[in-house]
């Protein structure tokens, strides 16, 4: 995955963990 892919994927993967 390209580096600007996984800010906004971790973003989504942050939401639904918290």
């Amino acid at each position: 995955r390209l580096a600007m892919q996984q800010q906004p994927d971790v973003s989504r993967k942050r939401a639904k963990l918290a």
